[in-house]
Formats: C-alpha cells, sequence, structure tokens
C-alpha cells in the first residue's frame, strides 16, 4: 500500500481547477517539475544548463538509433527496439539529475548521486521502479562500466532496457565534457555492423567559427566501448558540418520518438 502525501485540501483544489478550466489536466507536468525542481534544488555553477543540454543529445542519440536513413527500422539494434517514449522520458530525467551529487562532492559525485536520487522525497508521479531506474543511471553515467549484476535488483524486462539507456546517457554526458554546449546536434548514422554519432559542433558567437570540440569527442570515445557492447556494433564518432549532415541525417523520424531540433546557437 502507497501512502498519497497529499491530503484533501489539495484534491479540493485540482477538482475546482478542472471544472474552471477546461483545458486542465490534473498531474501532466508533475514528473517534469519534480526533476527540474530536485536539479535545481542541488544545482552548482552552470551544471543544469549543461545537463539539459546532455539530455538533449541523448534524445537524439536514441531517436537516431531507433531508425535508419530510409526511416525504416532495417538497421536498428534489437536493444534500441525494445526502448519507448516512457523509457526514454526516464533517459532525460536521469540525464538531467546525473550532477546532483556534486553538492555534496565532486569526487565520485556519482556515488552522491545516486543517494540523493534513490532516498529524495521530491520526485512526485514516479514508481519505485522507476526512482531506482533513475537512481542507477545517474549512478553508472561516469567511471567503470557496470556489469549485468549492477541491474539485476531490477525487473527482468527492464534490465535490457536500462543498459541501453546508460550507454546512450554516458555518451552524451562525455559530449558537453567542457559544459560549454559547445555541441549543437548529433546525428547517427547505422548499417548492420556500424554506428557513425557524427557531431555538429556549435558555432561561437565571438569568432563566427564552429568550436573546437576535441575534448568532447575524445571523452566521449571513452565511453564506445560499453556503447558498442550493448548494441553490438562497432561505433566511432566524427565531427560533421552542414554538408555532411544531408548524407547522414536520417530522412524520417523514429516511429516511437519524436525527437525536438535543438535552437541554434
Amino acid at each position: 500500500m502507497l501512502v498519497s502525501p497529499y491530503a484533501l485540501r489539495e484534491g479540493v483544489i485540482v477538482n475546482t481547477l478542472a471544472e474552471t478550466f477546461a483545458s486542465y489536466q490534473p498531474g501532466v507536468n508533475v514528473r517534469s517539475s519534480s526533476i527540474h525542481n530536485l536539479a535545481l534544488k542541488f544545482n552548482t555553477g552552470r551544471r543544469m544548463e549543461s545537463a539539459q543540454h546532455s539530455a538533449l543529445l541523448a534524445k537524439q542519440i536514441l531517436a537516431g538509433l531507433q531508425s535508419c536513413r530510409s526511416g525504416s527500422t532495417e538497421y536498428v539494434p534489437d536493444v534500441a527496439g525494445l526502448l519507448n517514449n516512457d523509457d526514454a522520458e526516464l533517459l532525460e530525467a536521469a540525464t538531467i539529475l546525473h550532477f546532483v551529487g556534486m553538492f555534496i562532492n565532486h569526487r565520485s559525485y556519482h556515488k552522491h548521486s545516486y543517494y540523493l536520487v534513490k532516498n529524495t522525497e521530491h520526485l512526485l508521479g514516479f514508481s519505485t521502479i522507476e526512482i531506482e531506474i533513475l537512481a542507477l543511471l545517474v549512478r553508472y553515467h561516469r567511471k567503470k562500466a557496470p556489469s549485468q549484476k549492477k541491474f539485476a535488483r531490477l525487473p527482468e524486462k527492464s534490465r535490457k532496457k536500462v543498459q541501453a539507456m546508460c550507454a546512450v546517457m554516458r555518451v552524451a554526458v562525455a559530449l558537453d565534457r567542457c559544459n560549454s554546449s559547445a555541441i549543437q546536434y548529433v546525428h547517427i548514422s547505422q548499417q548492420t555492423e556500424s554506428i557513425v554519432l557524427a557531431v555538429v559542433p556549435a558555432t561561437d558567437a565571438a569568432t563566427g567559427n564552429p568550436y573546437d570540440v576535441s575534448l568532447e569527442i575524445w571523452a566521449a570515445q571513452q565511453e564506445l566501448p560499453y556503447f558498442e557492447t550493448i548494441f553490438k556494433r562497432r561505433a566511432s564518432i566524427i565531427v560533421s558540418d552542414g554538408d555532411d549532415v544531408k548524407a547522414l541525417c536520417t530522412k524520417a523520424p523514429s516511429e516511437r520518438l519524436s525527437l525536438k531540433h535543438p535552437t541554434p546557437v
């Protein structure tokens, strides 16, 4: 039995709003709001801005993995096909929260992040299993890649999904290693045995030139062995420009995920 933290007065307010505004839908943004509120509570420096950008990159990578240039699922890795919109939401939420442990200590902050997410009372609208998934994702987004036994406490149907989300999240966080949002977009090109992540640098407003993303590329390359293990393909990262995008980007959006393009810098 799960006891609600809310009382009759909250129910009266929600009921009144629903009767007053025809378009009011209670609870639509509760999950998203609680994620952002928790991130803000433990925000240090520009970490939350960077985390939100990494979350956007994670969504781009996941959407790219779930489609190919023809818009079909011909080359989609089996594990990528398991993920749905609910999983994408958890991936985004975990990526936004991955830094919160820095509020305690930068050293081993991923472990502190796990503790904060696992034990907080501020994540509203999430089930016990979903909070466990969020905590595990923030715990294993960096340092040593997790083994299968690290996810043994999860339901069997969730384990492969969480491993795939973890692999994507590790790359996405690494792609903003300098917390500068230097990478504007990630396109995915895949074949039966390979996956290419083509990153498009943002433009430096001061110089008009693309940012140097060599450090971000190096950091993300360190995460590719685990990525390759999970998706069972060779993976590589290249820096792409506007001319390459037409050849590398997918022509049709994924059938499972809606992809929102970022505003050009």
